[in-house]
């Protein structure tokens, strides 16, 4: 796989069928009338793990119960004491309401290099592992020492971009969004392409610098994005769609000193993220 890339070498690559949403920001959207795509789905909680969680909880109070004195720890940690060495179960099922993603997650691979990839998209390694064989979406993140990029499939309803279905008055909000989002200049799409970035799980040095859980433009002074749109390309001979149209998101995190300084120091804990 090395060989695919000028100057990167993979490190690690992930994929999920799930969407690598949050519940907290799943109930945000939750809320939200505009997305009306619902469903409900039977998931699973892992109880030995659970139990694991909620023990090593309870090491923790018991601590903290130590520290300040039986009485007043008692107090200020009265959460997490309930006999959990009865339990037996190994999983629990319940009912989860969910919005469908316009966009399905299809996967991520991190890189590390000397100096980051620009186009990721002309890469032999996203014809290979499957991911041009329908319109992609692909978020680049190019940081001082490789790319994070993240690779999400386009709507059904979109397969080229000389053929966009034009907007509807029936339309859910969202879906006019993305619609006017891809017909829209670049200056129009740079104003509005944004993110929520969300640490769900990571050790404490990342936790304190992470930045809040909102809305942040992915194009900024600090941080500029450029975009590609590539369209789909065709066997002239069969009429087959060989590779599927392309829309990517390249930001530039590693010309800014005060970002690679961050960067750095979450560089190390990436594996636990």
């Amino acid at each position: 796989i090395a060989a695919f890339f000028t100057n990167l070498k993979p490190v690690g690559k992930s994929a999920t069928k799930n969407s690598p949403i949050s519940w907290g920001m799943m109930n945000q959207l939750l809320k939200n009338p505009d997305y009306g795509r619902r469903k409900s789905m039977a998931g699973e909680i892992d109880m030995p793990q659970m139990k694991e969680d909620c023990l090593q909880i309870q090491d923790e109070l018991s601590n903290v119960v130590e520290e300040e004195g039986e009485e007043e720890g008692v107090k200020n940690c009265e959460m997490g004491t309930a006999p959990l060495g009865n339990m037996r179960a190994s999983k629990l099922e319940r009912e989860f309401d969910y919005v469908v993603p316009m966009c399905k997650f299809r996967g991520m691979d991190f890189f590390v290099g000397d100096f980051p990839e620009k186009e990721i998209w002309k890469q032999p390694l996203l014809l290979k592992n499957g991911l041009r064989d329908k319109p992609t979406l692909i978020g680049n993140m190019m940081m001082p020492r490789g790319n994070l990029a993240a690779y999400l499939q386009m709507p059904d309803w979109f397969d080229d971009w000389d053929n966009i279905p034009e907007e509807k008055d029936d339309d859910p909000p969202d879906v006019k969004a993305f619609k006017r989002f891809f017909t829209g200049d670049e200056d129009y799409q740079r104003r509005r392409a944004k993110i929520i970035p969300m640490v769900v799980k990571a050790p404490y040095v990342v936790k304190i610098i992470a930045p809040d859980p909102s809305e942040m433009t992915m194009h900024t002074g600090r941080h500029p994005m450029s975009i590609k749109k590539v369209n789909k390309v065709v066997d002239p001979a069969t009429g087959n769609t060989t590779a599927a149209a392309v829309m990517e998101f390249g930001v530039d995190f590693y010309t800014s000193a005060a970002i690679g300084r961050i960067i750095n120091i979450v560089m190390p804990h990436l594996g636990s993220i």
